[in-house]
């Protein structure tokens, strides 16, 4: 959530947990008794209602102290020694390969639905090409999704999905998943991409689409040699098919979900081998525990809220982030990734292996879980939601030094892992952070940027400087450009306009 809606979003939960938690009978001293007395069926019922189905089915009948269907009565007693241990089971959970992308961001492997990556800069899936891995298919969706840090980083795009959905939908011939945090991001994402995949509104409107617009042609342009866009765009809109190409097509959407009336997240996976000694504790919540898991722990005395971590390191270094099963359950909000090939039937009985995506309520850390078809998690990871661009990044194949070629940055990491530059040999021997050389220049030139596409592993997309009298026109710049130029000694202010051609 934005910082605008943490306070409300704080309220909120702390309200829910305020009227739905789950408190044991308290001895008259005020200390908390192991053995309670048996409650009334209908006290039972409410103290369980945040319970999963999926959750009790994973464990005996013992031990879900008699929530079985046809139940009558709960138990006379609970007693401590009959709970499990759920955070132990959840700790031997192991952890998710993760790989640390060049660009930025982070790819995890899953068994449930391949890749997933966190973070999505330009030109991402060449990262994955050049180390050896699979391009994924899922991509979380940064809730930042522009980079605001001053540098030469500053405005890149962190949830460019253009060239992924192009590669898995060509060449994969599959569609990519992208897991949003609102209808808003989903939105606008749909708004840019049917711009830049079907062409603009006005070609392509079902009713009173126009031919072209009258601006774009000089006055005595010969009409016959006016093409006819809406006409073109509707050709190149049809598949071999037969059917019409649209942003569902390439792309289909997952939005994080809050917990529902109040309580936890229901049908969640399991931790494996549950002895359950912690179920009790997992169910209950307090106050404390709420503060610390929203990052919300301060300084009573001054008021002041503890300052949210902006990157990973800052996530790890926090004495109060506890990574739990309960935190996940309780309070993140929660996105699950089915395999393509998953039916609705499947997807409600939880009878397919899946993932689910928490986003903390900070927005700076996320919980993956990796659930096999028995609904147990295989395999977990935990990273900060700041995604970090390399300030040595440039237009790959520009100059003399290539930026995948200097990159000695170690590629399988660990939880919350900032390994986010190069390493400091690297850069000290880098000619691209050296002083720029002294660029004059021309009357009349061209300068090429980049000169491949954007499947190539090895190369840019095309760009250009096109130079009229020791000024700059780019056109169609390639991403990176402007620290490229300014590392090549060519000045921001040479440069006077953009031609951007599609």
């Amino acid at each position: 959530r934005g910082p605008t809606e943490k306070s409300a979003s704080t309220d909120d939960v702390t309200e829910r947990h305020s009227n739905n938690s789950s408190p044991r009978s308290a001895t008259p001293t005020g200390e908390t008794s192991q053995n309670t007395t048996a409650p009334s069926l209908e006290e039972f019922k409410d103290k369980n209602k945040g319970v999963s189905e999926s959750f009790r089915k994973g464990l005996s009948a013992k031990q879900r102290y008699g929530i079985e269907d046809g139940a009558s009565e709960p138990p006379a007693t609970v007693d401590a020694s009959q709970l499990g241990k759920l955070g132990e089971a959840y700790d031997s959970i192991p952890l998710l390969e993760e790989t640390c992308l060049p660009r930025g961001g982070i790819s995890m492997e899953t068994k449930a639905v391949g890749r997933v990556q966190f973070g999505i800069p330009p030109e991402t899936i060449k990262d994955s090409m050049t180390l050896g891995i699979p391009v994924p298919q899922v991509y979380i969706v940064p809730a930042e999704r522009f980079c605001r840090e001053m540098g030469p980083a500053l405005g890149v795009n962190l949830a460019e999905f253009e060239f992924p959905a192009y590669f898995n939908f060509f060449v994969c011939k599959k569609r990519c998943t992208l897991v949003v945090d609102s209808q808003e991001a989903e939105d606008n994402i749909c708004r840019v991409f049917n711009e830049t995949l079907l062409g603009p509104a006005q070609f392509r409107r079902e009713v009173d689409p126009v031919p072209f617009e009258e601006e774009d042609f000089a006055p005595d342009f010969p009409r016959d040699a006016i093409p006819n866009l809406e006409k073109e765009l509707r050709y190149f809109r049809i598949g071999p098919d037969g059917k019409e190409l649209g942003v569902d097509v390439l792309l289909e959407f997952t939005q994080f979900k809050q917990p529902g009336d109040g309580y936890c997240h229901e049908n969640l996976g399991v931790p494996p081998n549950i002895d359950t000694k912690d179920v009790e504790d997992d169910e209950e919540f307090d106050e404390e525990e709420l503060d610390e898991a929203l990052g919300m722990v301060g300084d009573e005395e001054t008021g002041e809220e503890e300052t949210v971590p902006a990157d990973a390191r800052g996530v790890e270094e926090r004495d109060n982030s506890k990574w739990s099963y309960k935190k996940a359950r309780w309070v993140g909000d929660v996105a699950t990734v089915w395999p393509a090939n998953a039916t609705e039937e499947q997807k409600r009985e939880r009878s397919v292996p899946r993932v689910e995506i928490f986003k903390m309520p900070s927005g700076t850390e996320y919980i993956i879980h990796d659930i096999d078809v028995n609904n147990v998690i295989i395999g977990k990871a935990r990273f900060s939601g700041h995604v970090k661009v390399s300030e040595t990044m440039s237009v790959e194949g520009f100059g003399t030094q290539s930026f995948m070629g200097i990159s000695k940055r170690k590629t399988t990491a660990t939880p919350n892992d900032d390994d986010d530059s190069l390493d400091s040999t690297d850069i000290a021997m880098s000619p691209m952070l050296n002083v720029p050389p002294t660029f004059h220049p021309p009357s009349f030139g061209l300068t090429t940027l980049g000169n491949s596409h954007g499947f190539d592993k090895s190369g840019s997309v095309s760009g250009y400087v096109l130079w009229v009298n020791g000024r700059g026109i780019m056109i169609d710049p390639p991403p990176y450009s402007s620290a490229t130029l300014e590392r090549e000694g060519i000045r921001p202010r040479t440069i006077v306009g953009i031609i951007l051609t599609h």
